[in-house]
């Protein structure tokens, strides 16, 4: 069991040219205890967990949620999630293809020559 005094686990998040990654330890957690959603550009993932004592009469809980920004152009609906083995949630979204990728070659009709 962790040491640290932290309640959320601590996200690594990324984003460059291919993709938006956050990346964080749920092990304490089951598939079945997250939730991972989207509200307009931002990614909320809650994690919520209650187990009850052998008699019933009383319950522990422990949640947490934590709010992502998606980067400008990240769309919503390419979001994917995976948990590993580990208790290791990696939820990846797609970069938005920059404009400048997109040329395409133009065949020459006019019968000259490009110098």
């Amino acid at each position: 069991m962790s040491s640290s005094s932290d309640i959320s686990p601590r996200a690594k998040v990324s984003y460059d040219q291919e993709k938006f990654m956050v990346e964080f330890s749920v092990q304490d957690y089951t598939p079945e205890e997250l939730s991972i959603k989207t509200e307009g550009d931002v990614l909320i993932v809650l994690a919520k967990q209650e187990s009850k004592t052998k008699g019933g009469k009383s319950s522990v809980s422990k949640q947490f949620e934590q709010r992502f920004s998606l980067p400008s152009g990240v769309n919503p609906e390419k979001i994917s999630s995976k948990l590993s083995n580990r208790g290791i949630l990696t939820v990846t979204a797609p970069s938005p293809i920059a404009p400048t990728n997109r040329s395409k070659a133009v065949e020459n009709k006019a019968g000259y020559r490009d110098a």
